[in-house]
């Protein structure tokens, strides 16, 4: 990921057309937690610069906790949608309400101006006006033809948000994909006590997801979950993959819960599961899950073994793979 002079341009001028205009990237090279005034929603302020200009920003307050977390600071990049350019008090800013994704960097790209003002950043991204309780405006485009309404289903399709781009900063989502694996139900003891889950995959075009259910989650949509059949899913918690014990390249994964919504909708075509094929000689030590392709020199006759967390007896098998 990376910043392009003209970014900050395209977005000032509503250059729609502009191909910066789209999920654009800038570099956040000042940044300010504002709000608690009158019961205002905390939310972050910023100056975002693309290496040549800044524009002053504030960002939703659904991404407040995204920064409180550390996940975003000061010198990150991101990449950002769901924006508009709004004013206040003669001054314009841009607001944010979703990042899609971010990059760590240490240090400032470039000697950025302000678009407005062609002042230098002092590493302050202005007073503290902008909150929920302030009158703003927005700026709107030139074209303000007011367009048909969608039928319902087109409406969905285009709320759909592809697996490849879900990530924790992406509070409302919904996905569409086929369930291509599906575990059974299996139990474990922890300090908490015993508890049971089972875990999912959906893939789409651009890629696959694993979804986990733990607790009472189970009995809500175990049985709703069949292989081969076409679902979307929305209301999920998405957090870090534990690449353990995932087979997918994701970085994220899902955790329902019981508000979590899944329905079924009809089957378009077959079911589509994403491989990351890799060599025996790139094979490492590692406990991640892979995909290799070969052929079996060799096959074992199959031995038992008991399961620590369960200790039931699971039958195993051995094979010896090989390839070019």
């Amino acid at each position: 990921m990376k910043i392009e002079e003209g970014t900050v341009e395209a977005i000032y001028n509503t250059q729609k057309k502009n191909p910066l205009f789209d999920k654009p990237v800038l570099q956040i090279v000042s940044l300010q937690k504002i709000g608690s005034n009158g019961g205002e929603k905390f939310r972050y302020r910023a100056n975002l610069s693309d290496g040549k200009f800044y524009i002053r920003s504030v960002f939703s307050s659904d991404l407040t906790s995204h920064f409180d977390k550390g996940l975003v600071s000061k010198y990150s990049l991101i990449r950002f949608d769901r924006f508009c350019l709004r004013t206040l008090k003669e001054n314009n800013y841009l607001y944010i309400q979703e990042i899609k994704e971010y990059e760590r960097c240490n240090v400032e790209i470039g000697h950025p101006v302000n678009i407005e003002t062609g002042k230098a950043s002092l590493n302050e991204p202005g007073k503290s006006e902008y909150s929920d309780n302030t009158p703003i405006k927005t700026i709107q485009p030139q074209e303000n033809k007011e367009t048909p309404k969608r039928p319902k289903h087109q409406q969905e399709e285009s709320d759909l948000t592809p697996i490849k781009s879900i990530n924790p900063f992406h509070n409302k989502w919904m996905i569409k994909g086929t369930v291509v694996l599906k575990s059974d139900i299996r139990k474990y003891t922890n300090k908490k006590g015993e508890g049971k889950f089972f875990s999912f995959e959906m893939a789409d075009e651009s890629g696959q997801i694993k979804v986990a259910a733990f607790g009472e989650c189970v009995d809500i949509f175990f049985h709703l979950i069949e292989i081969g059949k076409i679902y979307t899913l929305k209301k999920g918690i998405v957090k870090m993959a534990n690449k353990q014990f995932t087979s997918n390249n994701s970085d994220y994964e899902i955790s329902l819960e019981k508000s979590s919504e899944i329905s079924q909708v009809e089957s378009n075509g077959k079911p589509t599961i994403n491989f990351n094929f890799i060599k025996k000689s790139d094979v490492s030590l590692s406990p991640n899950i892979i995909d290799f392709i070969g052929v079996v020199k060799e096959a074992y006759p199959p031995t038992t073994f008991i399961v620590k967390s369960t200790k039931k007896e699971q039958l195993r098998r051995d094979i010896l793979l090989i390839d070019d």
